[in-house]
């Protein structure tokens, strides 16, 4: 390639990439106040990954999710700081044998900014709470060789410590954008390496929410671990029915990343939350 024609190729990539960066810079800057509009303070969460709003102060959020059976309580207890516990089971609804959690989850986030047209907000957190089954042994040793050795850890991982970045952004409607990374030093048996994850929700209209996740899973792809290299992706929708009470229903693990561990048990699953947030 001539030296002409690579700096025209070059040249045309700048403007590309300049015109990009306006873009979106417009984009973000068109609404400062996007987040007040659609969301207000935005949600704590997108299904199950933590953002990086946290409660107002004296607001209060109590969550029933089936199936498995999961109920989590969060107050802010100041306008930058939340608190929550949860607990739950796998199976305590239908005509099985329950499994009950060994530990209530504790969560705790701290608000370290909050964002702007541009810059992000971000929090840091810790959520100790994992999702499914928790299994005391590995359950493919066992099952396949009748072998007890100790897993100790949730189908799905908790997130244990956590940073997380959120940015709110008007998008014919409300889009919310969320990234964060995170390492849990309590379910490391299997695998012990940091992980991170992705999450984003889209207003169709002032009282629904479409909503996507993808957790990378690099913290359960070790040859001992449940998955399978390919991640987990959960899909759903979130109707606000009142200004204090939330309706959740998604699709989770639909990439199947466990199948070849748990067979039918790793496959993808339905789950519904319920939620009602008030305020003292």
């Amino acid at each position: 390639m001539s030296k002409k024609a690579l700096n025209g190729k070059l040249g045309r990539g700048a403007r590309r990439a300049l015109a990009v960066m306006a873009a979106a810079a417009a984009a973000m800057a068109a609404s400062t106040s996007a987040q007040e509009d659609f969301v207000p303070e935005g949600e704590t969460w997108v299904m199950e990954d933590p953002t990086a709003w946290t409660r107002l102060r004296g607001e209060y959020a109590a969550s029933i999710g089936v199936e498995p059976f999961v109920v989590r309580g969060e107050i802010g207890i100041l306008d930058y700081l939340t608190a929550g516990i949860s607990y739950g089971g796998a199976g305590v609804f239908g005509s099985g044998t329950a499994t009950m959690n060994p530990r209530p989850g504790f969560q705790a986030k701290f608000r370290i900014t909050n964002g702007g047209p541009i810059m992000p907000a971000v929090a840091a957190g810790y959520d100790d709470q994992g999702h499914g089954k928790y299994y005391d042994f590995d359950p493919y040793i066992e099952r396949t060789s009748g072998e007890k050795v100790n897993f100790d850890r949730y189908q799905f991982k908790a997130k244990g410590f956590y940073l997380a970045l959120s940015q709110e952004i008007e998008l014919l409607g409300a889009l919310g954008l969320h990234a964060g990374v995170s390492y849990n030093v309590v379910e490391d048996v299997d695998d012990d390496g940091a992980d991170v994850y992705a999450a984003v929700e889209k207003s169709l209209g002032p009282h629904l929410m479409l909503l996507a996740s993808y957790d990378m899973g690099l913290n359960d792809n070790a040859p001992k671990s449940l998955g399978m290299g390919r991640g987990y992706l959960d899909a759903g929708v979130r109707w606000r029915v009142t200004e204090n009470f939330n309706f959740e229903f998604w699709a989770a693990n639909l990439l199947e990343n466990q199948t070849e561990k748990l067979g039918e048990e790793g496959a993808y699953a339905r789950k519904l939350y319920l939620t009602y947030i008030g305020s003292f």
